[in-house]
C-alpha cells in the first residue's frame, strides 16, 4: 500500500501542471501584462514632464540670475536664443534674430527691457526727446519681450557650435517682464521745467528736498523680475513674427527683485540698451 502511494505521487510529479493550474497563471500573467500596459504610458509621460520641467527650471534661473546681476560677460545666452521679439500693448512688436547677437551682453540688453506705460509728458522725461517716440513706437506701452530658446542643458553635441540645426532639439518659449515695484513714473517728481532750465536734476518745489530725493530713489532702485517659461514651442513660434497662440503650453514662473540702477544706454544703431548695475544706485 505504501509502495502504490508513493508510485502515485511519483506519477503525479511527472504529469506537471494540471489544465486548471495553467489558466490560472496564464490568467495572472495576462492582468500583470494589461496592468504594465496601462500604466507604462503614463509613467513615460510623467517622465518626460518632469524632465521638461526641469531643464526649463534650470534655464530660467539661469537667465534670471544673469539679468538681475547684469552679467553681460557670460558666453552661454546668444547661441542658444534663436529669436528675441518685444511686445506693446498696441500690439507692436519688434524682432531679432539669432544673426545679431554678438554675444551675451546684446541678450541681455534686450531682454532687460522695462515694461513702461507712461504718458507722453512722462515718456519725454524717461527716454529723453528722441524721434522713436512717436505714438504707436514700440517704446510707448511695452509690456514685455519673448525669446524662443533651446534648451542649454543637455548632451555636449547640441551645445554651441557642435549643435545641428536640423536635429531635433527641446525649444521653449521665455517671456521676461521687468517692472518698477513703485507707481511713481519714471522722473516725475522732476519739475516741468527742468529741461527748460538746462539742469540735470531739480527737486519739485512742492515737495522738500529729503522727500523728493526719497522718493527719486525709490522710483528707480527697486524692480521686479518675472521671467515665465512656456514649453513645448509650436510651429507658429519658429516665424520671425511673434504670433502668441492658444495652443495649451505647460507653464512656469519666477519672479525676484533687483535692488540697483536700470542702466540705459544707446547703441551704434542708435537703439535704447538696459542693464542692471545692482550694486550701484541713483
Amino acid at each position: 500500500m505504501i509502495l502504490n502511494r508513493m508510485e502515485q505521487a511519483r506519477i503525479r510529479a511527472s504529469r506537471g501542471f494540471t489544465l486548471l493550474e495553467i489558466a490560472v497563471c496564464l490568467g495572472v500573467i495576462g492582468f500583470a501584462i494589461v496592468a504594465v500596459l496601462g500604466v507604462l504610458p503614463t509613467g513615460l509621460n510623467v517622465q518626460r514632464d518632469t524632465r521638461e520641467r526641469t531643464v526649463v527650471l534650470q534655464d530660467a534661473r539661469y537667465f534670471m540670475e544673469t539679468l538681475r546681476r547684469g552679467a553681460t560677460g557670460t558666453n552661454d545666452l546668444a547661441q542658444y536664443v534663436a529669436y528675441v521679439w518685444g511686445v506693446s500693448a498696441n500690439g507692436a512688436s519688434f524682432q531679432v534674430e539669432s544673426n545679431y547677437f554678438g554675444n551675451d551682453a546684446d541678450v541681455v540688453r534686450l531682454m532687460s527691457r522695462p515694461k513702461v506705460s507712461l504718458d507722453a509728458l512722462a515718456m519725454e522725461r524717461y527716454w529723453g526727446n528722441s524721434p522713436r517716440l512717436a505714438l504707436g513706437s514700440t517704446d510707448r506701452n511695452f509690456l514685455h519681450t519673448v525669446a524662443l530658446v533651446r534648451s542649454l542643458a543637455g548632451p555636449a553635441s547640441e551645445k554651441g557650435p557642435n549643435a545641428d540645426p536640423d536635429r531635433l532639439a527641446f525649444y521653449y518659449l521665455l517671456k521676461v517682464e521687468v517692472a518698477q515695484v513703485t507707481s511713481i513714473a519714471p522722473n516725475s517728481i522732476i519739475t516741468e521745467n527742468t529741461r527748460q532750465q538746462g539742469q540735470s536734476y531739480t527737486i519739485d518745489q512742492r515737495e522738500t528736498k529729503e522727500t523728493g530725493q526719497t522718493l527719486y530713489h525709490l522710483e528707480q532702485d527697486l524692480y521686479e523680475v518675472r521671467v515665465t517659461a512656456m514649453w513645448p514651442a509650436v510651429p507658429g513660434d519658429y516665424t520671425p513674427a511673434y504670433k502668441p497662440t492658444a495652443a495649451p503650453r505647460n507653464q512656469v514662473a519666477i519672479r525676484t527683485f533687483v535692488s540697483g540702477q536700470l542702466n540705459i544706454a544707446t547703441n551704434l544703431a542708435g537703439a535704447r540698451e538696459f542693464v542692471f548695475k545692482p550694486q550701484r544706485f541713483l
